[in-house]
């Protein structure tokens, strides 16, 4: 698990132990990992920026997007290669406004997508990658509001009485990993010279498995051509080889 506090950047196993501090850059905000890519984001509202690392220990670290009004919540869609973040209004004052936006993985195309005047957003912010759905709290309103990942079709979607909502998470509706950079096959294929299954890029959570099946177009996929390299056979000459990927969490 991986949290942000006044120190910084920590993490420990999941039964608690092994804590460690991986970075004591600005943390005040929420953050979101990228487990595919390695890579963890998190908003500083203090300072107006959200920022990147590597998920290890003492990371080289990127500003990502500055000079935003007070980013708190962040939430990432790798598939997508978005990351969103909801902006406070911690003043309440007419110049600072309760937004969400978005922006590239890589920091380009910033835009806001939804305006909430009222809402007093607290942080709550979840995405579902498979239904295509942005969620988040509104604990002034004392709703629960979704909209499309582009913004679009934005509504209440049930009001939580007299309790003001905070923290907001998902159970997607789709869990099965995502591929997001097709597979592709390593090296010469010839005759005698062994080439590799490359799996591509897949999102999901927790720990991904592959599984390889190679096959010879026109012929039924072998039974024992499942490892993630491959020996083209004499036989085989000047047909075509493919390599398809499943993966599982």
């Amino acid at each position: 698990m991986y949290w942000t506090d006044g120190e910084g950047v920590k993490r420990a196993r999941l039964d608690g132990s092994g804590v460690e501090l991986l970075t004591k850059e600005h943390a005040r905000g929420f953050i979101a990992l990228d487990v595919a890519a390695s890579r963890m984001y998190w908003a500083d509202w203090p300072t107006g920026t959200i920022k990147t690392a590597p998920m290890s220990r003492e990371p080289t670290l990127r500003n990502l997007i500055s000079n935003q009004q007070s980013p708190f919540a962040v939430t990432i869609g790798p598939a997508a290669g978005k990351v969103y973040w909801l902006q406070l209004n911690l003043h309440r004052t007419k110049a600072e406004r309760e937004t969400i936006r978005r922006a590239n993985l890589d920091g380009s195309g910033v835009q806001t997508l939804i305006e909430r005047p009222g809402a007093g957003f607290e942080g709550g912010l979840a995405i579902d990658p498979g239904a295509g759905k942005l969620y988040w709290s509104e604990a002034e309103a004392h709703d629960v509001a979704v909209a499309n990942l582009d913004g679009s079709n934005v509504r209440t979607l049930f009001g939580t009485g007299l309790d003001g909502p905070v923290g907001l998470a998902t159970e997607a509706s789709d869990p099965h990993p995502l591929n997001t950079h097709a597979p592709r096959i390593e090296g010469s294929a010839a005759v005698g010279n062994a080439v590799g299954c490359d799996p591509g890029v897949w999102a999901g959570t927790g720990p991904i498995t592959f599984a390889y099946q190679w096959s010879i177009a026109g012929a039924a996929a072998s039974e024992w051509a499942t490892s993630a390299t491959y020996l083209p056979a004499a036989e085989q000459a000047g047909q075509l080889l493919a390599c398809a990927v499943s993966a599982t969490t």
